[in-house]
């Protein structure tokens, strides 16, 4: 069961909503089902309601063993989540009872970056920390990234965990970022400073100023052009070369004085579409005389869908003589033929004993409803001043997006 519920809410939290020129289509019902060997199983079924921007306000989940969950979520003006209420229920017909709350904060710049993570478990009567943690950014006179510090909530106090910090030169460069995490050392019984990833003698092919991790140094606003790394206590040399249809190809170079030959990993990253389609080809070995011998590569293939439904996702093995599937999975999405929005979509997964791709899980969405500026236009046709009303019986001439209104007799949301 964890395993459908798993990919079923990939395949959720990547729709999201569905653009049709100034249409916005959300599904209201979506169900999931599991393959059983012979046919589809319905596991999951998923209710939603949504904000006048699209963004999931309120989500119930029953699965068929009779367990009933309820989300609600509080936005702010960017979109992120500041406000997450978790409840759950014996039966649709059972009280809701309270489980797990959240509530969160953003840095001012970086606006999808999180300031301040407080979750709490219900146990008993009294709300308990369940993932509490903050991050702290430092930033100079020129409002450029300096540090950050992660500390985590524990035994009643946050206890700073991971530390980021950028070093810059007098130019105001930045030419050197350090990492250190908190570890144990079992030995001494006791906690120290242990170093982490880090990176000197930077140049930038571009950088904003705004860097907190590194987690991706060869894309977005802050990309590497060359620099010495340390990663693991050994050192290696990092270049990279960008190409305007946001293509790069990197080099990570390590001596290996065994051989006396420089061992090179290259990453070639291909993007295909705004969708985050993309190839990621990591292939590394030894280089003489400028050409690479005993090469070995692993290939990483995505594709999705304009809905953000996995299309195709694999990892293949190559040594030069065979390739093989490490891992795969296939999407087919079946779309409405009038507007475009998806209405099923089916993922097999490659099944490495059989030799051959297999059901694995399927997606149903239902209930559309458009909340984009056409459903407005719609309604302003079709009225007429005196036939929309609000719930306090005051006729409504120009029906607003995200409205609740009575008309005919009906309720309907604009």
């Amino acid at each position: 069961m964890n395993v459908k519920k798993g990919i079923f809410l990939i395949g959720l939290a990547l729709m999201g909503q569905v653009a049709v020129a100034e249409d916005l289509w959300v599904a209201k019902t979506q169900k999931g089902f599991g393959w059983t060997g012979n046919e589809w199983e319905l596991s999951e079924v998923y209710t939603q309601s949504y904000t006048r921007d699209g963004l999931v306000s309120l989500q119930t989940v029953v699965d068929m063993e009779g367990g009933v969950s309820r989300q609600s979520f509080r936005y702010n003006s960017n979109g992120k989540v500041i406000y997450r209420l978790t409840s759950v229920a014996n039966s649709t017909s059972a009280p809701f009872k309270d489980t797990q709350k959240l509530t969160r904060t953003y840095d001012h710049i970086l606006t999808g970056f999180i300031t301040d993570n407080d979750q709490k478990v219900l146990i008993g009567t009294s709300w308990q920390p369940s993932n509490c943690y903050r991050q702290q950014i430092t930033r100079n006179d020129a409002g450029d990234v300096t540090g950050m510090v992660r500390a985590v909530y524990f035994q009643g106090v946050y206890d700073p965990t991971h530390h980021f910090s950028i070093i810059y030169n007098e130019s105001g460069d930045a030419t050197e970022i350090t990492t250190e995490d908190l570890d144990y050392d079992y030995n001494k019984q006791d906690y120290y400073w242990k170093p982490g990833p880090g990176y000197k003698d930077i140049v930038w092919d571009r950088y904003d100023g705004q860097l907190v991790s590194l987690d991706n140094l060869f894309d977005g606003a802050n990309r590497i052009k060359s620099a010495v790394a340390t990663i693991g206590g050994e050192e290696y040399r990092v270049s990279a070369e960008y190409f305007d249809d946001g293509s790069w190809i990197a080099h990570r170079l390590q001596y290996d004085p065994d051989v006396d030959l420089d061992l090179d990993e290259i990453t070639e990253f291909t993007p295909y579409d705004s969708n985050g389609s993309c190839s990621i080809v990591s292939t590394m070995g030894y280089v003489e005389d400028g050409q690479m011998f005993g090469a070995e590569k692993h290939i990483y293939n995505f594709r999705y869908d304009a809905n953000g439904l996995i299309l195709l996702e694999e990892e293949l093995y190559d040594n030069g003589e065979t390739v093989e599937i490490v891992s795969r999975s296939e999407g087919e999405v079946e779309y409405d033929a009038d507007y475009g929005y998806p209405i099923r979509w089916t993922l097999k997964v490659y099944d490495e004993e059989a030799g051959e791709m297999v059901n694995a899980f399927r997606a149903e969405y239902d209930e559309y409803v458009n909340l984009g500026t056409s459903a407005i236009e719609e309604v302003e046709m079709a009225g007429g001043v005196g036939r929309f009303y609000d719930f306090r019986g005051i006729p409504v001439s120009v029906p607003q997006k995200g409205q609740i209104l009575i008309h005919n007799n009906k309720k309907i949301r604009i």
